[in-house]
């Protein structure tokens, strides 16, 4: 779908609209005019890393499910919230590995790697965060996830 959708953007910038039968006024639906691009999406989760507690009380749900690594590791709503927003914020934080799968409208899931830094700490895991569309531009975290990554690799066998 997203490959069919740039096409047909790319068709109306260069003006062959006609080519698919489809008037340009219907552009934006096709486009989910209120969908988040990876851009937007990849600066909102590194501002839950990086900026204060009113930011991340502003851009999670109140009924948001997370597993962080240390107890009670599975909170949910408040306490959850809470547990984030009463910790010091990372002065920088990396994102890679990045995943992203859009399984329905307003609807975002999403898997990376991070590797965070604040004062001489450093913080390296593996996450996964879902964000949903509440209204036209107003998004929220309703789950996300830490694994932190281990010191070495454990061996099979």
């Amino acid at each position: 779908m997203a490959r069919l959708v740039t096409r047909l953007g790319q068709a109306f910038a260069s003006g062959a609209a006609g080519t698919f039968g489809v008037a340009p006024r219907f552009l934006p639906d096709l486009m989910g005019e209120n969908a988040m691009d990876d851009s937007r999406l990849w600066s909102f989760e590194q501002s839950l890393w990086t900026e204060g507690p009113d930011n991340y009380r502003e851009k999670v749900d109140p009924e948001v499910v997370m597993v962080l690594p240390r107890p009670p590791f599975v909170l949910r709503g408040s306490e959850a919230i809470d547990a984030v927003a009463d910790t010091p914020v990372w002065n920088e934080a990396e994102l890679s590995e990045r995943q992203v799968s859009r399984p329905q409208e307003g609807l975002i899931v999403i898997g990376y790697h991070v590797h965070a830094q604040r004062d001489g700490e450093a913080y390296e895991a593996h996450c996964t965060s879902t964000i949903r569309r509440l209204e036209h531009e107003v998004w929220r975290v309703v789950q996300h996830q830490q694994s932190p990554v281990l010191a070495k690799a454990v061996a099979n066998g």
